[in-house]
């Protein structure tokens, strides 16, 4: 597809040109970094991703960080874990069961939140750990 030029907008807009900005380009960079550093796993990982499934596997194809056939290994991989969870998810939870889909999407909602609070107050402890070790720091004598 991108040979024959149809994410022909989306691939110039990812590339970086000279007058782009410095905060674009760190930004591109990090992006880079972090598919590079978790390649390994990003197709299983890419096929848990609700949601953001299809960004995300644009993404990595246009980084061209990741083989083409390692990306395949772990979409596969995932696919196997994912495809059935869905399958019996939507034929437990049909239209037979109202309530079940109900009370499934109030605890998916309850954990997310649940996982969002917790890493914020994980991230918050560690910068207020970094913050007091620094100040610690700065109070001894030379």
């Amino acid at each position: 597809a991108l040979r024959m030029g149809i994410f022909e907008p989306v691939v110039n807009r990812m590339q970086l040109n000279d007058d782009s900005t410095e905060q674009t380009e760190s930004k591109w960079g990090s992006v880079k970094r972090k598919i590079e550093t978790s390649g390994d796993w990003i197709g299983f990982v890419i096929r848990f991703s609700v949601g953001t499934r299809g960004p995300l596997m644009l993404l990595t194809g246009f980084t061209n960080k990741i083989p083409f056939a390692k990306f395949m290994l772990g979409a596969s991989l995932g696919g196997l874990f994912t495809v059935p969870l869905q399958l019996y998810a939507g034929y437990a939870l049909g239209y037979r069961n109202p309530e079940a889909v109900i009370a499934l999407i109030v605890g998916i909602s309850a954990f997310v939140c649940t996982a969002a609070a917790t890493l914020a107050a994980a991230s918050w402890g560690t910068l207020l750990m970094m913050q007091l070790q620094k100040m610690r720091t700065q109070r001894r004598p030379a």
